[in-house]
């Protein structure tokens, strides 16, 4: 299992919508166990139960507050979490 530093964001996620902090949440577990890689939108939407276009809105959003960082790509996974370091697992 990898390890992760990340900057406290438990006040920046006050406010936000429920399902918004939720997609942060699972995002941020996703890379903690598979050591950086990201989930597809496909894969929060069916781990959270919520439509595919869902997910997009709240990871704009989430990546309006800084929270995210999302690449410019279409479809490319890689979703970054601003100040978190990901170490390879030991």
């Amino acid at each position: 299992m990898s390890e992760v530093m990340v900057v406290s964001d438990s006040g920046r996620l006050q406010g936000l919508h429920p399902t918004a902090a939720a997609v942060y949440r699972f995002v941020l577990s996703f890379k903690r166990e598979c050591g950086g890689d990201s989930p597809s939108r496909r894969e929060i939407a069916e781990r959270l139960d919520v439509p595919v276009s869902v997910v997009h809105h709240h990871l704009a959003t989430l990546e309006r507050a800084g929270l995210v960082t999302l690449p410019s790509a279409r479809g490319a996974r890689r979703i970054g979490i601003p100040g978190a370091v990901w170490t390879p697992p030991v």
